[in-house]
């Protein structure tokens, strides 16, 4: 499969990655899910009650997503030309109005004060790779904005709309946020996937 071109070294983006059946079936298990249903949840960010893969209730979609993070693998093995290995995959439901602010998915460990340092076998500290298929359509806002260099904010930005089956694979250290879902028939459905070189670290969806 071969990317878009992004003028980016640490940014890649496959159309297509994820096929439009199996998007259809991982939509309909989030939109029966608590993380869509619970009214509780109705004013949270979609990172607050995110859905780990092992957690998924269907075991067909469950094993839809096993395979497909197995096959993100691949790809990012050649992308970033590492050994990577599944680190966690999670489900993101992001209802209108919902948005994520800039930050990376890994840290390191000399930028952050002693008394907020989390453990050091934290997965803060242990990802490569971060990667955000989108499932579905048919709601606007949802963008992607990742800053081109890792490790520096500020710098250069690449916009990523999004579009059903689309996969978009970066460095963790890489800045970036994701511009408010707007109005749209449709919640906007994310299945982000994280991948490490560190082998014990590895996540097994059973």
């Amino acid at each position: 499969m071969t990317p878009v071109t992004t003028g980016s070294p640490y940014i890649f983006v496959y159309d297509g990655a994820l096929d439009s059946a199996n998007c259809d079936l991982i939509n309909t298990w989030v939109a029966n899910s608590d993380m869509a249903t619970n009214v509780a949840y109705a004013t949270a960010n979609a990172w607050e009650h995110a859905t780990s893969a092992g957690s998924v209730s269907d075991s067909n979609v469950r094993s839809i997503i096993a395979s497909y993070r197995n096959e993100l693998a691949n790809l990012a093995n050649t992308a970033f030309s590492k050994s990577l290995h599944p680190e966690s995959t999670m489900l993101l439901y992001w209802r209108n109005g919902n948005s994520m602010p800039l930050h990376a998915d890994a840290l390191d460990s000399a930028n952050i004060a002693p008394e907020h340092m989390p453990p050091l076998n934290s997965s803060i500290f242990m990802r490569e790779v971060s990667t955000i298929t989108f499932t579905n359509d048919g709601y606007t806002g949802g963008e992607l904005e990742i800053q081109v260099a890792p490790r520096q904010a500020n710098t250069e930005v690449y916009t990523v709309t999004p579009k059903k089956g689309t996969v978009v694979m970066f460095d963790s250290h890489c800045f970036f946020s994701v511009n408010v879902v707007t109005s749209g028939a449709n919640s906007m459905i994310t299945l982000p996937a994280y991948f490490t070189t560190n082998s014990s670290a590895m996540e097994v969806i059973a």
